[in-house]
């Protein structure tokens, strides 16, 4: 229910400050699904531990919102600073998914204080009420005051001091070996990231068939597809330069004409223009003159010895020499609607056609660089294409993603700092970060998973979902002492790997759909999440147990 509530609070918000949702924003209800539940797990979880203990519910969920509560409020901190850090970027999209996110996370950490501990006592009453009336169904699925189990994921093992050992030399051989990964290239085809196969397809497969309309795919197997008509990855759609007037436009012609053939414009198609409709004035006449003493020649005694068909050819030569000059009013019909603008003008615009994979941003970046302007005797004239937008979006991603990177670990190292005041706490803390990243970048290597378009937004969620678990991992250290470990991770580890999975299962349906953008961002998250919960359990015990101090942290009890 406080989920529930967080994601209307989110959309409502989200109308009110943009009035609409963009690709990427429209992922912010999967994403909230998995951060926003979080909290009301470790509210949820510490209630039923604090119960398991002997408390009555009410001084239960006191102790729980008391002793969560910092670690809720530095998670939420830490979400929230992970997402606002896309604001130093320059691509627009990134900006607009921080803003949007970081209000579903402050609404969704609202929504668990606010609403969750109303919803919860009502449940009870609700039990008490209907459940004592021998009503099966409202006692299975409402919570009892006198039922106090459940609630734990991890079982309450012995962590002897050899087994910590063990697990952090796995740990420390595993980063190694991800160091050593190949590196994680970036997806500059577009086309690898729009719908098709995605890399289950014998899953994805048979989901859409459930679905499939037999009389639509009897339909689809008649038609010729765009890529079978004109030659599959082949770009057939033009540049559009845009001229100030008809003179600037026949200079453009005459520099793309020098151009042509050469070995630094192998892209360059062909090109069409006003100058390739009409011919500029003084060239016309060049040619007419030309044309005039073709026609003397033909005229004259040289071909006086030529036979009957010979003849017959001269004539219909010496016709075609025949001709004056012409402008833009005698093309046809065609030709002229073809060059002629909205406003009635015309010869100012003209087209290029490239030889080259338009949605591969590398290739349309050099056509770019080569053809994005032409400098004319009277300025700058600029070139657009829809390969343009696509390279300029690939290029200011790239620029941002290491400013991010290191922006988005700087903001967390500020809120574990505020939060822990130690060196203890940034090294446990930032040191499963940093954990998480080397893990996940190294198995991307190994997969050959690149980043792309999609799965970049995913980066700054894993991020603060790593500190929103080793937080409260930290903080019930502090409180319990050395030798817990075991009682640790069956309390707060269990509220930990149950919002780690939750978090897991809403990107694991990603995975399996045929749209390949959407296919990464599945890929990654649950990736980045399996990394997180491998590092939990094997180096993170080790970190615990030997950096943090022995005796029990009166500060961390709240």
């Amino acid at each position: 229910v406080p989920l529930v509530v967080a994601m209307v609070w989110m959309m409502g918000s989200a109308q009110l400050v943009y009035g609409r949702l963009t690709v990427l924003t429209s992922f912010v209800l999967a994403l909230l699904s998995g951060i926003g539940i979080e909290y009301g797990i470790h509210i949820y979880s510490r209630w039923m531990e604090e119960r398991r203990k002997g408390l009555g519910v009410d001084a239960a969920m006191e102790v729980s919102l008391a002793r969560t509560g910092r670690s809720l409020v530095s998670a939420m901190g830490a979400s929230i600073t992970c997402m606002l850090a896309l604001q130093i970027g320059h691509f627009e999209g990134f900006k607009e998914f921080g803003i949007v996110v970081s209000m579903g996370i402050f609404l969704a950490f609202l929504s668990s204080m606010l609403v969750l501990p109303p919803v919860l006592f009502a449940l009870l009453r609700l039990n008490k009420r209907f459940g004592a009336s021998g009503s099966k169904l409202v006692g299975w699925i409402t919570p009892s005051e006198e039922y106090a189990e459940g609630a734990v994921l991890v079982p309450k093992w012995t962590w002897s001091g050899t087994t910590l050992r063990v697990c952090g030399l796995i740990a420390l051989v595993a980063t190694v070996f991800m160091l050593v990964s190949p590196p994680v290239e970036f997806e500059n085809d577009f086309k690898n990231l729009r719908g098709g196969k995605g890399r289950f397809e014998w899953i994805s497969s048979r989901v859409s068939a459930l679905t499939k309309d037999a009389k639509v795919e009897a339909a689809k197997k008649d038609r010729i597809s765009y890529g079978r008509a004109v030659g599959k990855g082949k770009n057939t759609t033009p540049s559009l330069v845009m001229a100030n007037s008809e003179a600037q436009m026949r200079e453009i012609h005459d520099t793309l004409g020098a151009r042509f053939g050469g070995e630094a414009d192998t892209m360059l198609k062909s090109f069409v223009t006003i100058q390739s409709f009409v011919p500029a004035k003084e060239m016309q006449l060049e040619r007419l003159d030309i044309l005039s003493r073709i026609r003397k020649l033909l005229d004259s005694d040289a071909f006086a010895k030529a036979d009957d068909a010979q003849k017959a050819k001269l004539s219909t030569l010496r016709r075609f020499t025949v001709c004056d000059s012409f402008g833009f009013d005698s093309l046809p019909p065609y030709a002229r609607r073809f060059m002629t603008e909205t406003d009635g003008s015309h010869g100012k615009f003209g087209f290029i056609y490239a030889e080259m994979r338009e949605s591969d941003a590398v290739e349309s970046r050099k056509f770019q660089d080569r053809n994005g302007q032409f400098a004319t005797s009277t300025g700058i004239v600029p070139v657009a294409s829809s390969g343009f937008i696509y390279a300029d979006v690939v290029q200011m991603v790239k620029d941002d993603v290491g400013r991010l990177a290191i922006a988005v670990f700087l903001f967390l190292a500020f809120i574990v700092w505020f939060d822990t005041r130690s060196w203890r706490g940034m090294l446990v803390n930032m040191g499963y970060v940093g954990l998480i990243a080397i893990w996940t970048y190294g198995a991307m290597g190994w997969l050959g998973l690149k980043l792309g378009m999609f799965n970049i937004v995913v980066l700054p969620a894993l991020l603060s979902n790593t500190v929103d678990a080793t937080i409260h991992l930290y903080h019930r250290r502090m409180e319990s002492g050395a030798g817990k470990i075991g009682e640790i991770y069956s309390t707060a580890g269990s509220s930990v790997l149950a919002g780690t999975l939750t978090n897991a299962f809403g990107f694991l349906a990603l995975i399996v759909v045929a749209h390949q953008g959407l296919n990464t961002i599945g890929m990654l998250a649950c990736l980045g999440y399996a990394a997180g919960i491998l590092i939990m359990f094997l180096a993170m015990p080790y970190l615990l147990e030997v950096v943090c101090p022995k005796e029990p942290q009166a500060a961390h009890d709240d």
